[in-house]
């Protein structure tokens, strides 16, 4: 092979929009090109069809998704946060999502972004009916986490 395939230990940050925003997503995106090529590894986007799941990022409209995969090189000196960030991807993410808020993004929940409770809230439309089937379902939060705790269901639970 030509390339080293996925092996599970990437660190990766996926953002999807709306299929029809983006040609200017991508061109807000390559605006930062310069502060993100030397942290990035590898960089993919595709089309994905609308559905109706609860907490999908796709709820709703066709999307297109625009995939990261993080080095994780180290420089000298250079630390790791506890996300397996280092303070550039970090610094990356947060202006990649500063150029993507007027496309109305949605991150992947399951890889990294820096998004804010109240603005996950916002980006997800199914947001509180996930919260209604958990307090039905899971009331005791025997399968919940912290991230889940922390992201999507609140203290106030």
């Amino acid at each position: 092979m030509s390339f080293t395939p996925s092996a599970g230990e990437e660190l990766q940050s996926e953002y999807f929009v709306a299929l029809s925003d983006a040609p200017g997503a991508l061109r807000a995106i390559n605006e930062l090109h310069e502060q993100i090529s030397p942290l990035v590894l590898v960089t993919e986007v595709r089309s994905v069809a609308a559905d109706d799941f609860v907490m999908s990022p796709c709820r709703g409209r066709e999307s297109a998704a625009i995939h990261f995969t993080w080095r994780q090189h180290l420089e000298p000196g250079e630390a790791m946060l506890p996300s397996g960030l280092t303070p550039e991807v970090k610094a990356v993410l947060r202006r990649i999502e500063e150029v993507l808020e007027p496309f109305d993004p949605r991150p992947h929940p399951g890889k990294l972004f820096t998004m804010e409770r109240a603005r996950l809230e916002q980006a997800y439309p199914g947001h509180s009916q996930f919260r209604e089937a958990v307090g039905r379902y899971d009331p005791q939060g025997k399968f919940s986490n912290g991230f889940l705790e922390e992201y999507f269901l609140g203290a106030d639970r």
